[in-house]
């Protein structure tokens, strides 16, 4: 990525690869690298034309608006960005994962919230590591506030496997808390304890 991108294809791996790293810095809590990742990735465009790509950077940015708290006016922009892109999964699902967050935690909206956070994971196929913790965690977090842990260590237990599985434990920030809480509160503290071990060293 050093240097400017010598044709439209090299510009386009650019504009990708900045967005890419822009999703890392959010799931770490860069924003600042976030924002000036996704500055770079912006600049990437003005050398090829890829609604892909447009609507990757446009996904990124509902992203780290999620994580920075700027949600005022973020559920209908994450609505809009989900319609526009209905046709291309992995777009659909962040920014259905975005409306399913905006829906619970700022309209409070379980039911809708609970429907957008499954649909994500289940139709994104090329996960940036966001979308299946993310969805994994909030939907614990619905069953904890209702105590019910048991189905909150269900609702994580498939995201846990994957990440146990992949190693992409850099990912794991958004859901190892909810689970942790989850596996506590169901009497797992072994595993609990497990969990932060496999955290720590993941990271």
């Amino acid at each position: 990525l050093r240097g400017p991108a010598a044709t439209v294809m090299e510009a386009a791996h650019h504009t990708r690869g900045w967005t890419n790293l822009a999703h890392a810095a959010t799931a770490l809590g860069y924003g600042a690298r976030a924002h000036e990742f996704l500055g770079r990735a912006a600049a990437g465009l003005a050398g090829t034309s890829s609604p892909y790509l447009e609507g990757l950077t446009q996904t990124a940015r509902l992203v780290l608006a999620w994580h920075e708290g700027r949600w005022q006016g973020l559920h209908a922009a994450a609505d809009r960005t989900a319609r526009l892109y209905a046709e291309i999964p992995d777009l659909t699902a962040e920014a259905m994962l975005v409306r399913g967050l905006t829906a619970l935690h700022v309209l409070g909206d379980v039911s809708r919230a609970r429907l957008d956070l499954a649909e994500a994971a289940r139709v994104t196929c090329y996960d940036t590591g966001v979308i299946l913790t993310a969805s994994a965690a909030a939907t614990a977090r619905v069953h904890l506030e209702a105590g019910r842990p048991g189905q909150a260590c269900e609702a994580v237990e498939e995201t846990l496997n994957r990440l146990g599985l992949t190693g992409g434990w850099v990912w794991a920030g958004e859901v190892a808390p909810t689970a942790v809480t989850a596996l506590c509160e169901s009497g797992q503290t072994e595993r609990a304890r497990r969990l932060v071990a496999d955290f720590a060293a993941g990271l």
